[in-house]
């Protein structure tokens, strides 16, 4: 059973005769190892101080810091704005569409907030949506208008064979190259030339 899109599980070892304990979210990602001889039943008031036993000794598990990625499933939509309208909701002029280049997960930055952005296509026809997950994160998500309601999506990732972000992927020669195709490339993700869609820096 969950408990704010969080359950423990249990994997045996065959080899040492014994059980361990982990827990995992609502997609099946693993968010605490299975290493754990013991973990207490989940409550959502000590999610952050969850008791556990550990090679015999009693610890403290703060699922608050353990999971580090925002759990795409078991969506409800809040609200759902144009672009336009979240830009005036929000005291913003510009959104940016931009690539991890640790991971190459695709988000969008507003102001000094970062949202998710779906795989859905979202730029041929995009709104933005104020959504809460099964673990209760509320965050802002980049859609195609069409996928409202959506219950589970996934996260866009760069791919160098994307056409509309492949010709980033070019070397520059001098840092001055770099910086001038930086400044040139600071434009609204949702304003002028399709090109500019994917602003990465």
């Amino acid at each position: 059973m969950f408990t704010c899109g969080y359950a423990r599980v249990i994997q045996y070892s065959a080899i040492e005769d014994k059980q361990y304990w982990g827990i995992i979210n609502t997609m099946g990602l693993i968010v605490v190892p299975c290493e754990y001889d013991n973990i207490w039943i989940l409550n959502e008031k000590y999610l952050d101080n969850l008791k556990a036993v550990k090679n015999g000794k009693e610890c403290k598990i703060n699922l608050l810091k353990a999971e580090n990625h925002i759990v795409l499933d078991g969506l409800k939509y809040i609200r759902t704005y144009t672009i336009d309208e979240f830009k005036a909701e929000f005291n913003v002029s510009r959104i940016f569409v931009r690539v991890n280049t640790n991971n190459n997960v695709v988000s969008f930055y507003y102001g000094t907030n970062i949202g998710i952005v779906s795989n859905d296509n979202c730029m041929l026809n995009p709104s933005i949506s104020i959504v809460c997950n099964s673990a209760g994160k509320v965050f802002c998500l980049l859609h195609h208008k069409n996928n409202v309601g959506k219950k589970r999506i996934r996260q866009a990732k760069y791919l160098a064979q994307t056409k509309h972000i492949q010709h980033y992927s070019r070397n520059y020669d001098t840092y001055n190259d770099y910086n001038d195709y930086l400044e040139e490339s600071r434009l609204d993700a949702f304003e002028g030339d399709e090109s500019n869609y994917w602003n990465i820096d």
